[in-house]
C-alpha cells in the first residue's frame, strides 16, 4: 500500500517530474525546494519517506537529515539522500541520522519508484512506525 512521500530539491522540475511519477504509483506527494521549508511542513504533517538532495541553499539535506533526527516528532522517518558526483555523506552522518539510502544523481524514476517501494517495505511503513535507519546503499 503506498504512502506519503516528501521531497525537498532545489530543482524544481527533478522534483515535479519524480513526485508525477510517485503520484501515478499511488503515493501522496509533498514537495518542498530547500531544508528550512522542507523541516517546517515535515514537522506539521510527517510523511513516511523523505527524498532529500544533498546540496540545497538555506538548509542543504544533511542539516535538514540532523534537524529531523534531533526532533522527537521526525527521528524515526526514512530519508533518500540525493547527491551530485563527488558529494558523498560520511558514515558518521549517516549513523546519527535516518538516511538509509544514498542515490547519485542523474537517476531514473523507475529506478526511484523501485527504491521507495523497497524502503517503505523494509521499514514498515506506511504504517507510521519507523523503525532506526538501515545501513545506507
Amino acid at each position: 500500500m503506498p504512502g506519503s512521500i516528501f521531497l525537498v530539491d532545489d530543482e524544481l522540475h527533478v522534483a515535479q517530474i519524480l513526485g508525477r511519477r510517485l503520484e501515478r504509483e499511488g503515493y501522496t506527494v509533498d514537495i518542498a525546494r530547500d531544508g528550512v521549508e522542507a523541516f517546517e511542513r515535515i514537522v506539521e504533517t510527517p510523511p513516511d519517506l523523505i527524498i532529500s538532495d544533498l546540496q540545497m541553499p538555506r538548509l542543504d539535506g544533511i542539516g535538514l537529515a540532523s534537524q529531523l533526527a534531533e526532533d522527537q516528532r521526525t527521528s524515526s522517518i526514512p530519508i533518500i539522500m540525493l547527491t551530485s558526483r563527488g558529494h558523498r555523506a560520511d558514515a558518521d552522518t549517516i549513523e546519527r541520522t535516518n538516511i538509509i539510502q544514498l542515490v547519485a544523481k542523474p537517476f531514473s524514476s523507475h529506478e526511484m519508484v523501485k527504491r521507495v517501494a523497497e524502503a517503505l517495505q523494509s521499514t514498515g511503513s506506511p504504517s507510521g512506525d519507523h523503525p532506526p535507519a538501515a545501513e545506507a546503499a
